[in-house]
């Protein structure tokens, strides 16, 4: 079972250039960069893996998760079903 996780930050391209300044890559206009071999986006690290490799039980992200990766969609209106996580809140909440 692996360990506490740590606390959760987005990619920082100047903190990042301080330390390692030869192993940065990338465009501050697009936000995109490649540091020590890893990609990051808008902050986030950009990762592929196949399906089998992912773990979806027991998985109970915090509201602030899940708000993070709720993005606005082109018509102002929020990908996020609030009714669904309501629910889904108050299930984690009485076990």
């Amino acid at each position: 079972m692996p360990g506490p996780r740590p606390p959760q930050r987005l990619f920082n391209e100047a903190e990042a250039r301080k330390r390692h300044p030869r192993f940065i890559q990338g465009n501050p206009q697009t936000k995109i960069w490649t540091y020590m071999g890893d990609d990051f986006e808008n902050g986030f690290q950009v990762k592929e893996y196949k399906i089998q490799q992912l773990v979806v039980t027991d998985v109970n992200p915090t509201l602030e998760e899940v708000t993070r990766f709720a993005s606005g969609a082109e018509d102002g209106t929020e990908n996020l079903d609030l009714k669904a996580l309501a629910a889904s809140l108050k299930d984690s909440n009485t076990n």
